[in-house]
């Protein structure tokens, strides 16, 4: 499965070692990809029939008009596990938790925030809400994926 939109590609894809490396490559051929981090986990039998290739809206689905989930001035910025701790332990750090209240009652970091959002479509919303009281503070936020 591979999601294409403005903002970028998500992939899932499966096959040969071969195929996939020559897929990396192609795909970090393109504009703004350079360096792409690709994620590898085997499997014993193929997981997908066929691929299939579609062309999205969003990829992250804000529903939001004029805000996608990868803004041009963004960055992906990695955090070393010292950096989260320092993160977790500093008081004008605010943590939001945004994996699915399951997971957030299954365990969390000290003082992470449900947002509560039932759809991250509505994330927007909350961020939107604790504008005022969240500035001047740093605001670091983890999910499934990561931080």
């Amino acid at each position: 499965v591979v999601l294409v939109a403005e903002e970028g590609l998500s992939a899932a894809v499966a096959g040969p070692a071969e195929l996939l490396a020559a897929f990396e490559a192609a795909v970090q051929q393109q504009p703004g990809f350079a360096g792409l981090h690709f994620k590898h986990n085997r499997c014993e039998r193929p997981p997908f029939s066929l691929l299939k290739v579609s062309v999205k809206r969003e990829i992250v689905a804000f529903g939001v008009p004029g805000v996608s989930g990868l803004q041009a001035d963004a960055a992906d910025t990695h955090v070393s596990p010292q950096r989260w701790r320092e993160l977790l332990d500093d008081p004008d750090t605010v943590v939001i938790d945004n994996r699915n209240s399951f997971e957030f009652k299954l365990g969390r970091f000290r003082g992470a925030i449900d947002p509560g959002v039932a759809h991250f479509r509505d994330f927007p919303a909350y961020v939107e809400a604790h504008r005022d009281a969240w500035q001047g503070k740093t605001v670091a936020m983890y999910c499934t994926g990561g931080i």
